[in-house]
């Protein structure tokens, strides 16, 4: 593990007027499927309105040079009802992932707020686990079993494969019907069974964010890690770890190298792996491994009353997640290059390993998609940013 000066670059995607204005939106998912393709399903246009149940696939070249190309897969005009019931109806603040297993060609949709109600999406014989046929463009659902987690939106969702036919999903926190929640629930995909796993350290909230991070001295092994939140305002760390070999939640003190102090408290925010096995030095000379990437969201001193009605103050930083050799963990500024895109929350990402080649500077790294969200104008975006770490 070589100890290098990471290089992050943020480069806008080219879209056309009506790519972009079909993208335009907040609370909406997207799950990578390559370095050069994307989903996006969901989100609002209007406060509270679900713009869609449409499948976007949004797939650009390399080097971002040609316009990127968004393909439609329209939704039935009635979804959820009738002959058009295998198709999820329109909704926002869900969660969806690609597969943990990147050899098979589907995502997997859980949750979210829609209906007359606009309230979490109750579980029946049409609303459970959805899957999405990237080979088919169709949809179809799983049965689960189990103790299932309670159906919200505004939750956290992350994939793990852990081996052949061994593939996890952990689903945290969000709002139910009433309330928030702590809750930590994974789906074995396998078998199609819920287990209830240990609740995390409160407060209960909702637009928080969670990431796999490397286990120290087992990089193929994956820990949970996160930091945020909304609990009726703006939650920072500590950052809460958790481990699923020991079954527990561990808490850490996380302050920005060199500052002593956390991160800006935010929500709505994005915090994905950071991969590779990489090593930074900080100012204090001390070689840490760098771990996850968190960044942007909302931050303190929004007006909480209008909730999606109301912009907010909105951030447009990025940090490192580090840890040292005796496990202490900390955040590093992100010095980046390139345009930054403007300040946001609500926004939908993913990451993905990125190749040597693929990088344009002989060494693996990690690309980072965001696509859209709220900006502090109150205005749905509709364009998309590439952040290539190397």
């Amino acid at each position: 593990m070589a100890t290098s000066t990471l290089r992050a670059t943020w480069r806008p995607l080219s879209l056309p007027a009506a790519s972009a204005h079909a993208l335009q939106r907040s609370s909406q998912n997207v799950s990578m499927i390559s370095t050069s393709t994307f989903y996006v399903f969901g989100g609002e246009l209007k406060p509270r309105t679900p713009i869609s149940a449409d499948v976007l696939r949004v797939a650009f070249d390399r080097d971002l040079a040609k316009p990127a190309d968004v393909l439609t897969h329209a939704a039935p005009s009635s979804p959820g009802q009738g002959d058009a019931a295998q198709w999820p109806v329109a909704r926002v603040g869900a969660h969806l992932l690609r597969h943990p297993d990147l050899t098979k060609t589907c995502l997997l949709l859980w949750g979210g707020r829609g209906g007359k109600e606009m309230a979490p999406l109750p579980y029946s014989d049409y609303e459970d686990v959805w899957v999405f046929d990237r080979d088919t463009a169709s949809w179809f659902t799983l049965e689960t079993s189990g103790d299932k987690p309670p159906m919200r939106s505004y939750g956290t969702a992350v994939g793990i494969h852990e081996a052949k036919d061994r593939d996890k999903v952990y689903v945290h926190a969000g709002c139910p019907v009433q309330g928030r929640l702590a809750s930590l629930h994974v789906l074995d995909v396998a078998t199609r069974k819920w287990t209830k796993l240990p609740d995390a350290p409160g407060p209960a909230r909702g637009g928080t964010a969670i990431t796999t991070i490397a286990a120290p001295g087992e990089p193929a092994r994956k820990l949970l890690a996160r930091w945020g939140g909304f609990c009726g305002h703006e939650v920072g760390g500590p950052l809460d770890v958790f481990d699923p070999k020991s079954n527990a939640w561990s808490s850490h003190d996380a302050k920005v190298e060199g500052e002593g102090v956390e991160p800006s408290k935010r929500s709505v925010h994005g915090f994905v792996e950071l991969f590779g096995d990489r090593k930074v030095a900080t100012g204090g000379g001390e070689e840490k491994q760098a771990l996850a990437v968190m960044f942007m969201g909302e931050g303190e001193g929004a007006p909480k009353e209008l909730g999606h009605d109301g912009a907010g103050k909105f951030l447009s930083d990025a940090y490192l997640l580090l840890r040292s050799k005796s496990g202490a963990y900390s955040f590093q500024r992100l010095s980046v290059e390139g345009k930054v895109p403007e300040a946001r929350g609500w926004f939908g990402y993913d990451a993905l390993p990125l190749s040597a080649g693929a990088s344009g500077h002989g060494q693996d790294g990690t690309r980072i998609v965001v696509q859209g969200g709220l900006n502090e104008h109150n205005e749905r975006l509709g364009d998309g940013w590439v952040l290539d770490i190397v």
